[in-house]
């Protein structure tokens, strides 16, 4: 195998296979919070404990996924830096 067609089947991989069980998880978190009446969901990820935390090409490949299906991905940085319990977050918006 080469390292094009190598490529090429991680491309294919991420766009289906290897996203879907995150998908899943974001989208059950989605439908509970909106029919909570809310627009978004934060730590998109929080949920994932039966999976492993997404890599940085998993998680790019799901927020482009979402891109498409029109959300909207926020990344906020740090509200408390100073805070031992705070960190960044991504929310996710509809």
């Amino acid at each position: 195998m080469t390292a094009r067609e190598a490529r090429i089947l991680t491309d294919e991989n991420l766009k289906g296979e290897v996203i879907k069980p995150y998908m899943d998880i974001i989208y059950e978190r989605i439908l509970s919070s909106a029919k909570e009446g809310k627009s978004s969901i934060t730590h998109p990820f929080h949920d994932v404990h039966k999976l492993h935390y997404p890599s940085r090409d998993i998680k790019k490949a799901i927020f482009d996924c979402l891109r498409t299906q029109g959300y909207e991905i926020i990344d906020h940085s740090d509200p408390d830096p100073g805070h031992p319990c705070s960190s960044a977050y991504d929310e996710i918006k509809w």
